[in-house]
């Protein structure tokens, strides 16, 4: 919950949901019927677009959303009681304050034209984040928007696809994590990461923001990032400040300073000859021994893994720029029983915290074989957002969510 923003930002944010909530709904009712056309998919896009006077005041959106829901085949002089239609499917009950995205206007005849041009790979889009189950299928989404033409204007500047699309694929996605992204988006990313120049990249970064500073879903998110005056708020929120509270920063500063991370080295059994538990000693014989594999799949494939060092942040390893400039936290566990599948979860999350880069950084579990169902369902949970990998038979490949090696 947004407990530190004040009321118009927590009120802008529930005006994008009530959105999502029609939109969501037009467009079940739409793909019931069959493939969406051209003009249904411009038609959901006008959804999510507001209209602002002169002064840059917001204005009563009644008549465009109408005019869209008429053109969705809704009948538009029901007004106001037509969306009545729509509750059973949980859509809102009044239409005046709706809309996202001040979308520009010299782009928004274009943009049919265009759709109309590409209605098969954006409709592909569109349906594959609908019913996206996990962050994975929904960034591999946003990739292929980034492949698309621009939006072109004669004698004007060309128009960025994902300024269009990604409002839309906000009110689709049933997890609610499908981030809007545009020129403002871009910017406050730049800030982060400047690296961040990918539109799949744009995504895990702002995904990683989800579950932090009060942030619940990709609305919250929007609703700060779209007032400038809340980017320094946000950023001194995920940063190192939020963890004041509970460490000594100056304790933590000397021993990042006396214990920088270091190259992951190769394991021996020799440290586990103090424990009493022979099952601790085989959990820490097959711990190295997944270590030291992991370790030369990623050398063979020529990326850099560090481990953590410092007391408080003995991560067992963080590939470095592992895709798109990204990098990828590891907790290696021995077995995939819920309890170590927790207890990785709140490790990867207290780890990822006190990095600096941490909006950059990837969380995923390591175990020797393919996880159960519940185990990979768990970790891939919206609410979770952690990958799930594990070794082939001969431990020279790593397979899951990723997949590295594979050479012999």
């Amino acid at each position: 919950m947004l407990d530190w923003a004040d009321g118009e930002i927590q009120e802008w944010a529930n005006r994008e949901r009530r959105t999502a909530r029609l939109v969501r709904a037009c467009y079940d009712i739409c793909a019931s019927r069959g493939a969406l056309s051209a003009d249904e998919l411009h038609a959901l896009c006008r959804l999510t677009w507001i209209t602002k006077n002169r002064h840059r005041e917001i204005t009563d959106n009644t008549g465009a959303v109408v005019e869209a829901l008429s053109d969705l085949g809704f009948d538009p002089k029901a007004g106001l009681a037509l969306m009545k239609g729509f509750q059973t499917n949980g859509a809102p009950d009044a239409i005046g304050e709706l809309g996202i995205v001040a979308y520009y206007n010299g782009f928004r005849r274009i943009a049919r034209e265009w759709l109309c041009d590409h209605r098969d790979a954006v409709r592909k889009i569109v349906d594959s984040v609908a019913s996206a189950v996990d962050d994975g299928a929904a960034n591999a989404a946003y990739r292929k928007i980034e492949s698309l033409p621009l939006l072109s204007r004669p004698r004007a500047g060309d128009g960025k696809p994902s300024n269009l699309l990604t409002p839309l694929l906000a009110c689709l996605d049933p997890r609610s994590r499908a981030p809007i992204i545009n020129a403002r988006t871009r910017q406050f990313l730049r800030r982060l990461d400047p690296a961040s120049l990918t539109l799949g990249a744009q995504y895990d970064g702002l995904v990683n923001l989800i579950g932090q500073a009060g942030i619940d879903d990709a609305f919250d998110l929007d609703a700060v990032i779209q007032h400038d005056d809340l980017h320094d708020d946000l950023l001194e929120r995920i940063g190192q400040a939020g963890i004041d509270d509970a460490l000594d920063l100056d304790v933590i500063d000397e021993e990042q300073i006396a214990n920088p991370p270091k190259e992951l080295g190769e394991r021996n059994d020799e440290d586990v000859e103090y424990l009493r538990s022979m099952d601790m000693v085989t959990m820490r014989r097959t711990h190295n021994t997944m270590t030291n594999a992991f370790r030369a799949i990623c050398k063979q494939a020529g990326l850099i893994v560090q481990e953590g060092s410092e007391r408080t942040c003995r991560f067992d390893a963080l590939i470095l720029e592992y895709r798109n400039g990204r990098h990828l936290l590891v907790e290696v566990k021995t077995n995939d029983a819920m309890p170590m599948c927790r207890m990785a979860v709140g490790q990867l999350l207290d780890y990822r915290r006190r990095q600096s880069n941490r909006v950059a950084i990837d969380l995923a579990v390591l175990f020797p074989t393919r996880p159960s169902q519940e185990s990979q369902e768990f970790l891939a949970d919206a609410d979770v957002g952690v990958k799930a990998i594990w070794f082939n038979e001969d431990f020279k490949k790593i397979e899951g969510s990723i997949e590295l090696g594979g050479c012999r």
